[in-house]
């Protein structure tokens, strides 16, 4: 079996799975707090959600493009974790949202594989 063909699906199961959830982890929110809340957030909260959408987006992206969605993916999740340093002093606790890294590092490597490979 090709290992390019296994990486790819790697990338594209993980990021489905990511992409759930941060669904689930905005569905959560809506839930608990109500629709109102999603209006109701702060200039800060409202940037980190914008962000946290970059990423997702680099999620879905990756499926068909992989190096524009590792962009989206990893820049956003570390831009992310600067932004919400600069706003709130620490970083965010525990590893989880480094879970998010794993499908945009996979798409990095089929990206710049298929880019390096291409003579470009």
């Amino acid at each position: 079996m090709n290992y390019v063909l296994v990486v790819r699906w790697a990338a594209r199961i993980s990021a489905g799975i990511s992409s759930g959830i941060m669904l689930l982890i905005l569905a959560g929110e809506t839930v608990n707090e109500g629709l109102p809340a999603l209006s109701a957030f702060s200039m800060q909260e409202a940037v980190l959600m914008l962000i946290f959408l970059v990423m997702w987006s680099g999620l879905l992206i990756g499926w068909r493009w992989e190096l524009l969605g590792a962009v989206f993916c990893l820049d956003g999740l570390i831009l992310f974790y600067l932004l919400n340093y600069l706003f709130s002093g620490e970083f965010p606790r525990g590893p989880w949202f480094m879970i998010f890294m794993f499908p945009g590092l996979l798409y990095l490597w089929l990206g710049l594989r298929r880019f390096l490979k291409s003579g470009l």
